[in-house]
Order: structure tokens, then C-alpha cells, then sequence
């Protein structure tokens, strides 16, 4: 049975509503490791208790709003997912960037172990992998992409929520928007943050960046 679906003009993406089928890119809410600026990837964290909280407050502004929900299999995505409404699935193809060695270092940590790297993602994020079986950012668009347009094709007609994570929304968005994926940072969203995707029926489209943030400050 079809979800209800109640319609908020004050949402930030209910005039697209009109055009076709709308992703609502979801950051998930603050973990630990957030809150205390280390690199997280697919370490499997839980939101830490601020966390949790911003997102039951963000579920209870948004829920109604989906046709469809879905997540990152990630637990910060899932709990995320899980204040918005019942999840239709989980995709994990939208897990966070697989951060390596650097996964539990704080910035200043891994600039001093892993220089060589970081000259390297300066140069070229879509081409520099992180050491120690992580991924490069365009290894992260390859991945999510397809993924996202594949939703946007079995969901016509519908606003689907995406709870995913930083670099996959930079990576995504970077496509969306013809940029570069050297422009990433222009993404940089805080957790909660939603951002907001559209179909032309030929690609996705980025509306705008950090639409509509709610309960979330901006963090690692």
C-alpha cells in the first residue's frame, strides 16, 4: 500500500514536487567521533546522544513528508533513517567513503602520519585512494550514482529521503552540478542537513547546497 504522503509548501522541496521524482539527501546525525572531529568512514558508530536527539527532533518535522526512505546501511545513517519514518531499504552503495588508515585519527593526527596522502587528495580527491584499503572520492561517485538514479527511475513519481553520508553527498552533488570533484567542499553539509536532488529524466540535477538544514551544526 502506498505511503500517505502529507504536502508542506514550507519545505524546502516542495516546489519541485511538481517536476518529477525529488531525492532528499539526508546527512546522518552526530556520533562521538563527529563530535570530536576524527575520521569516521566505515567505522560502524551509533549516534551519540545529542545525536540521537537532533534526529527524533528532525523526524518529527519531517515525517509525513517521503513517499520512500532509505539509508546507508551504516548504524548513524539507519538510526538517522529510522526518526524519519519506516526505511524501505537499505543501499550500500551511499556508505561513507572508506576512510583506511585514517579511521580514528583526528585531522592533525593524520596530516603528520599520512603527509604523502594529503598532497596527493589536495591534487586530485578523485583519484587519491586513502591507505590502507580506503577509497578515492571518484571511487565514492561511482558507487552512489548509479545507485541514486536507479532509485529516482523505480520511484517516478515520488520524494524519496536518502540518509547517506558527507562525502557521499559532496561526491553526488559535484555531478549534479557539472562541478568538478575538486570542488567538493562547496558541499560540505552539517549533520541533518538535507539537500535536495532533482531528474531531469535524463540525469540528476542539484538544486541548491544544504537546503533546508535543520537541527545540526556544522562538524567534522
Amino acid at each position: 500500500m502506498a505511503r500517505k504522503v502529507s504536502i508542506d509548501a514550507e519545505m524546502p522541496w516542495s516546489a519541485a514536487r511538481s517536476r518529477g521524482p525529488v531525492l532528499v539527501l539526508v546527512r546522518h546525525g552526530r556520533t562521538a567521533w563527529n563530535a570530536e572531529g576524527r575520521f569516521l568512514g566505515h567505522t560502524d558508530l551509533p549516534l551519540d546522544d545529542e545525536g540521537l536527539a537532533a534526529a527524533t527532533l528532525l523526524g518529527a518535522r519531517l515525517r509525513g513528508q517521503f513517499d520512500a526512505i532509505y539509508s546507508s546501511p551504516l548504524r548513524r545513517a539507519v538510526q538517522t533513517a529510522e526518526s524519519l519514518g519506516p526505511v524501505d531499504g537499505l543501499i550500500p552503495g551511499i556508505s561513507e567513503l572508506r576512510q583506511g588508515v585514517l579511521e580514528g585519527l583526528k585531522m592533525e593526527e593524520g596530516l603528520a602520519r599520512h603527509a604523502a596522502y594529503f598532497e596527493q587528495w589536495a591534487r586530485d580527491p578523485g583519484s587519491a585512494r586513502v591507505p590502507g584499503g580506503g577509497e578515492s572520492l571518484g571511487d565514492v561517485l561511482e558507487r552512489a550514482l548509479p545507485a541514486l538514479e536507479g532509485l529516482v527511475r523505480s520511484h517516478p513519481t515520488s520524494t524519496i529521503a536518502v540518509v547517506t553520508h558527507q562525502m557521499v553527498i559532496a561526491a553526488v552533488c559535484c555531478a549534479a552540478s557539472g562541478s568538478p570533484l575538486s570542488d567538493y567542499r562547496r558541499w560540505t553539509v552539517p549533520n541533518l542537513a538535507q539537500t535536495v536532488l532533482t531528474w531531469d529524466g535524463r540525469q540528476l540535477v542539484c538544486e541548491a547546497p544544504c537546503l533546508g538544514v535543520a537541527n545540526g551544526r556544522r562538524t567534522v
